[in-house]
């Protein structure tokens, strides 16, 4: 049964375009069901399947992450539907947005016009990084208070992963503790730059980024999926991406990819900084990866996350 909000919409639209066709979809850990009206929009209503309180907290970041950068950076994200909602049983509906995704258009993007993609990604990514946050962290706790790195960084380490990977993958736990003990020269060289916290997409791999064909040129001009989103250096975002897109992960990216994504980012990253995440980020993956049970996968994620935090020195 869809929310009672989704199904005033409906109505409202169906008046207009005649009755809809409702295609349920999967979609890993949530319920998906896209709702198509004739000559008219596409409605995206997504509930949780499973872990309805983390979920009501994605839901949440979601739509505030979106609405931040449509409002402050003129960035292209999903409208959300004003539906209320409880942690008990989350749900979120949004309009689809009618534009492709980088990952869809890649495949036919010529050699010599995939470095100004590239670049233009990067520029994407930028305007995203525009919007300043007081606090580091989840996005919804980060925008009320100033929750400094090394804080959060340590409760996320060592308190909310460290007692699951010593229980759930033993292999990754040498590696937390040496970002464990990184965490304070991490911290001070982010906040000697002075600039703070920015949003992070924070799952921005070519399938979350939205873009137009003008004249056969392909322009990045948004994002979807922002229910990771959270408040942080860039260079957590940039890590990631160079981790997604890298050998480990099955969407390998060719020659020097990440260096025409910085090169259209234009400001400098620190490259102790990126290390770092990028160790944080696959000791995350890592576990995730030994709990589902592909404990060889994981293994090969934590040789890949010692040699992150072997050049922290």
């Amino acid at each position: 049964m869809l929310p009672e909000a989704v199904l005033r919409y409906v109505e409202d639209v169906h008046d207009q375009h005649g009755p809809p066709i409702i295609v349920p979809q999967d979609e890993h850990s949530n319920d998906l069901t896209e709702i198509r009206f004739n000559g008219g929009p596409t409605l995206m209503v997504k509930r949780a399947r499973s872990y309805p309180e983390s979920a009501d907290a994605r839901f949440r970041t979601c739509r505030r992450a979106s609405r931040l950068l449509r409002e402050e950076v003129g960035v292209v994200a999903p409208e959300h539907l004003d539906i209320p909602t409880t942690p008990a049983e989350p749900v979120m509906a949004y309009t689809r947005i009618e534009l492709p995704t980088l990952a869809e258009l890649w495949p036919d993007v010529s050699e010599r016009a995939r470095a100004r993609v590239l670049r233009d990604w990067g520029r994407l990514i930028g305007r995203m990084h525009q919007v300043r946050l007081p606090g580091h962290g989840p996005l919804i706790e980060a925008e009320q208070g100033a929750t400094r790195l090394a804080e959060f960084l340590t409760w996320d380490l060592a308190e909310r992963l460290r007692p699951a990977v010593s229980w759930e993958w033993k292999t990754g736990a040498p590696v937390l503790d040496r970002l464990l003990g990184a965490i304070p020269e991490i911290a001070a060289r982010v906040e000697e730059r002075g600039d703070g916290a920015v949003l992070n997409h924070n799952d921005l791999h070519m399938a979350n980024v939205l873009c137009r064909v003008v004249e056969g040129e392909i322009d990045c001009v948004g994002f979807l999926d922002l229910e990771a989103a959270l408040a942080g250096p860039p260079e957590a975002d940039l890590a990631k991406i160079g981790i997604y897109h890298g050998p480990l992960f099955g969407k390998p990216l060719a020659d020097a990819w990440f260096d025409r994504v910085w090169e259209g980012y234009g400001s400098p990253l620190d490259p102790l900084v990126l290390a770092f995440f990028r160790a944080y980020h696959l000791v995350n993956i890592g576990f995730h990866m030994a709990f589902t049970g592909n404990k060889a996968h994981a293994g090969e994620i934590a040789r890949a996350a010692q040699e992150e935090v072997d050049a922290l020195g």
